[in-house]
């Protein structure tokens, strides 16, 4: 038997509305101190179990979304996600949940209980507390809607197809290989991923800008570059045998190149153009995260500076 959901409807991006509705658990087995590592944390939490339904929510959790907590624990993973995210979400946990990554982590965007949208970057791991033998997971969600220059996918739309020979499948298929390569023969190889982003208030661009930026990607990459669009917003181009000076050196005259286009524009919409570059090698545990964690090392350097900029976003610790 279904029941309907009590999240309400964006009119915008209206939610699945009919899930399995399980029986309100409120046992995800947390001991004292592991409660109140949930209880206090600055960021939203959550455990879920193996179908994707949260268990157990965190106060911060509830304040992002807008909704009680007891409401939270109620709801399944894609209640919560935009639609046009939740594929790729749930393959990732699905990979999760079979053994085949340790983590993953997405840029995503959640619906509030308001309708509205936010972006967040989600990491999703096992959860090993539950005292019942049970898969958990254990969910960690940072808001980034707080960070200057995240305005959505509408800031590149107005840029020619033909820049982008590349389907998004098809990169995070060659990102992957490119990745398995570097893991196998120690290939060096790069990744430079720019975000072109309309000035606050500027407007929308004419169509010749998109014309000329369009052609100054395609001057800057070369035959062996892989290319292809992200989003409405961002681009990305994988260039093999290149090491991070290489790739700093490549990001910054193609920085310089996209500006130097869009101000040959008459009537043009001023833009913030970031390019963040990573180098790519074993230490990242798939495409996805490299890109997540790209993506929010480009988002706060967007918060400190209204000047274009290159950020070496370097790769962490564990790459998550």
């Amino acid at each position: 038997m279904t029941e309907t959901s009590s999240a309400p409807p964006s009119p915008e991006h209206p939610l699945p509305r009919v899930l399995p509705r399980r029986v309100p658990n409120p046992d995800p087995t947390l001991d004292g101190s592991a409660a109140l590592l949930f209880d206090h944390a600055p960021v939203g939490m959550s455990v879920r179990d193996a179908d994707g339904y949260l268990l157990y929510a965190n106060p911060a959790l509830a304040r992002a979304l807008g909704l009680g907590r007891t409401e939270l624990e109620r709801l399944h993973v894609v209640e919560i996600t935009h639609p046009d995210d939740i594929a790729e979400d749930t393959a990732l946990f699905t990979r999760l949940r079979a053994g085949e990554i340790p983590r993953y982590s997405i840029v995503k965007r959640c619906v509030t209980g308001t309708g509205a949208t936010i972006p967040v970057l989600l990491t999703v791991a096992p959860w090993t507390a539950a005292s019942d033998g049970r898969p958990r997971f254990l969910a960690v969600l940072q808001s980034l809607s707080h960070l200057r220059g995240f305005r959505g996918a509408d800031s590149l739309g107005f840029v020619d197809e033909a820049a982008w020979p590349w389907e998004a499948p098809a990169f995070h298929e060659a990102l992957h290989r490119q990745l398995l390569r570097s893991q196998g023969r120690g290939e060096r190889a790069a990744i430079i991923v720019v975000d072109l982003d309309p000035r606050e208030g500027a407007g929308e661009p004419p169509l010749a800008q998109g014309a000329n930026l369009s052609a100054a990607v395609r001057a800057a990459v070369s035959a062996t570059d892989v290319v292809a669009r992200l989003d409405e917003s961002r681009f990305a181009i994988i260039r093999p045998h290149v090491d991070l000076a290489g790739a700093e050196a490549d990001a910054a005259a193609l920085v310089q190149a996209l500006q130097v286009a869009s101000d040959a524009t008459p009537g043009r919409v001023p833009l913030a153009i970031t390019a963040g570059i990573a180098p790519l090698t074993a230490a990242w545990v798939s495409p996805q995260a490299l890109l997540a964690y790209v993506s929010m090392k480009m988002l706060q350097a967007k918060r400190q500076t209204d000047a274009n900029v290159v950020v070496d976003v370097g790769v962490p610790d564990v790459a998550a």
